[in-house]
């Protein structure tokens, strides 16, 4: 008897309970380690405390052991402050425990570098961090490399101030051409006796006297008169930033005998007067004057006037020298020295400069100084100073406490993007100023390289300086 049952319907049959058989093993199989298509990782490192990363998830720290992990090839990656980071591919067999213990790779602390500073003109002072390091040119060794803040220092020029990042096992060059102080000019009034006499300033022609000259350079001159009939009449003049330095200059007549004087104080710079003419200032060489006596008068700020009687010789030149009396003085003064040096000055609330300082021709009296810098609590004090007399006040400054830390982070490649918290900062290499003490988020992403994260754990006044070197993607 032929059977009417379609062999068709009895394949589906079987393919259906197959079906469920195989649905209702799968968790079973799924959740039992010794199956071929799990495994278990074991990861330790030395030191341990490293960050697991696997396929991008974070794990947790070392040692790990992470189940349940589908066979085959994984990427991992080991992370811990003060180590490169270590990242590999591994593969897992299914039904077995792969075990890997990485010893991680310290990054050595950065090695100090030197700075090299020279300057035009040199013999300029150098200071590191407002701390006096020496002259130009200097090589400055066992710098830290951080930011440093180099000022050059030199009489007649201006301060120069620079910030630079001295690299570890390198010589930084700092090569400076020193900006001259621009003084303004002074003005000299030329008169003569008799007048329309020839004027030569430096070898110039600038006309006939009485003559005004303006916007003449600071510093000494040489002046020659002429004219017809008269000997010629030479001196120097020494012309003072901003005042009007005066001559009158005596000519003689041709036949006549004269002399010259040459005259020198001690100090220097005292006016001279002869015949109750002033003839500029001292050391000068005055010519053309009459032979025989003449009155000699020196005046100078602070000293007794030098009166006397002065014989010229005719056709010679008679040198004189006088040391002028000091008046008693009618100010002191007070030096002003803090620990640490670089504190702004207030005296009487007149900003004075940073210690160490010496404030001169100060005014007897009871004088209030303050003495401030940042990160530091002000000192403030009344110094009492008579007339000739020198006080010295040192300022002992406390530190106030700190509330914030700094982070200091390098990179190799430079530019990285760096995001504190998540929050974009900028690009390497760069300072993070005023961090709230605590664990922060450190993430740096740079192009063609793999991103770098790591935790910082900032401290109230302490800086931590990050070395990163990133790895190609």
């Amino acid at each position: 008897m032929k059977s009417n049952r379609d062999p068709n319907r009895h394949v589906l049959t079987v393919s259906i309970i197959l079906a469920l058989l195989l649905i209702s093993l799968t968790p079973a199989v799924l959740a039992d380690t010794s199956s071929p298509l799990l495994g278990t990782l074991k990861i330790s490192s030395i030191p341990s405390g490293a960050k697991l990363v696997l396929d991008n998830v974070n794990q947790g720290s070392t040692p790990v052991t992470v189940q349940n992990v589908l066979a085959g090839s994984h990427t991992i990656s080991l992370a811990k402050d003060g180590y490169y980071e270590y990242d590999a591919d591994i593969v897992v067999s299914g039904g077995k425990t792969t075990t890997l213990a990485v010893p991680l790779v310290p990054i050595p602390p950065p090695a100090n570098g030197t700075l090299f500073v020279n300057s035009t003109p040199p013999g300029a002072k150098v200071f590191i961090d407002d701390i006096f390091a020496g002259s130009t040119p200097g090589t400055f060794k066992n710098i830290t490399p951080v930011d440093h803040v180099v000022t050059l220092n030199i009489s007649g020029y201006d301060n120069y101030t620079e910030t630079v990042w001295v690299t570890g096992d390198a010589t930084t060059i700092i090569d400076v051409d020193l900006a001259k102080i621009n003084a303004a000019p002074g003005s000299i009034r030329i008169t003569s006796s008799p007048p329309a006499a020839l004027v030569y300033l430096d070898n110039v022609n600038k006309g006939i006297t009485p003559l005004t000259l303006d916007n003449v350079d600071a510093g000494s001159h040489a002046l020659l008169l002429k004219k017809s009939g008269y000997n010629d009449y030479r001196t120097n003049i020494n012309v003072v930033s901003g005042q009007t330095s005066t001559l009158s200059a005596t000519l003689t007549p041709v036949g006549q005998k004269t002399g010259a004087l040459n005259i020198k104080s001690n100090p220097s710079g005292a006016t001279i007067s002869i015949d109750a003419v002033n003839k500029g200032t001292t050391p000068m060489t005055i010519s053309n004057l009459l032979a025989g006596t003449h009155a000699l008068v020196l005046k100078k700020t602070g000293y007794k006037d030098y009166k006397t009687s002065v014989s010229v010789v005719a056709g010679r030149t008679t040198n004189f020298s006088f040391t002028m009396t000091k008046l008693p003085p009618t100010t002191g003064t007070i030096v002003v020295n803090s620990i640490p040096s670089g504190a702004t000055v207030l005296l009487d609330g007149v900003n004075k400069g940073t210690t160490n300082r010496t404030l001169e021709d100060i005014i007897p009296g009871t004088h209030a100084i303050v003495v401030k810098k940042e990160g530091y609590v002000s000192n403030l004090t009344n110094v009492t100073v008579a007339a000739g007399q020198t006080v010295t006040y040192t300022a002992k400054m406390s530190s106030i406490a700190a509330t914030t830390g700094t982070i200091i982070i390098k990179s190799r490649p430079s530019g990285a993007t760096v995001f504190l918290d998540s929050v974009n900062k900028g690009y390497s290499p760069i300072t993070l100023n005023e961090i709230p003490p605590g664990i922060h988020s450190i993430i740096l992403r740079a192009f063609n390289y793999k991103a770098y994260q790591t935790n910082v754990n900032v401290t109230a006044g302490r800086t931590i300086i990050l070395n990163i070197t990133m790895t190609k993607d």
